[in-house]
């Protein structure tokens, strides 16, 4: 008899692991759907360039999308970008001429990715960025 619950005892347990682990399973799948969508959904840079191809506000979206993360106030990437704030910090660059300025970010500086991480924009829509950022 006692040999008898053992077994029943170790295969009520397999039972409850194996249908445990499919649910687990079936969330984990249904979870990683979601990730994967809303990845898509939130970066997709050549809609997002063709959309402000001939929008007034292109420089602050540009800005917004790719500049803010490292240049805002609280930035989200804290690597001491000059904050689009500190009015002292961008007082060397408003001197510099649009050319140089243009050859720096397409260059990137110090932590600064080539072209600002905005690899599908124009030179001129670069321009309306930092126009932008030396305006504020």
């Amino acid at each position: 008899m006692k040999r008898w619950v053992v077994i029943v005892v170790f295969f009520i347990a397999g039972i409850s692991g194996f249908l445990i682990s499919l649910y687990v399973q079936h969330a984990n799948k249904l979870n990683s759907k979601k990730y994967i969508q809303s990845e898509i959904v939130l970066h997709d840079p050549l809609s997002f360039v063709s959309q402000i191809k001939n929008d007034p506000k292109a420089g602050e979206k540009i800005y917004f999308q790719y500049c803010a993360s490292c240049h805002n106030s609280n930035p989200i990437i804290p690597v001491h970008a000059p904050s689009i704030a500190n009015k002292k910090a961008w007082k060397k660059y408003r001197h510099w001429s649009m050319k140089k300025l243009l050859k720096k970010v397409n260059a990137g500086i110090k932590a600064m990715p080539a072209r600002g991480g905005c690899f599908e924009c124009s030179d001129a829509l670069l321009i309306k960025a930092i126009k932008y950022m030396l305006a504020h």
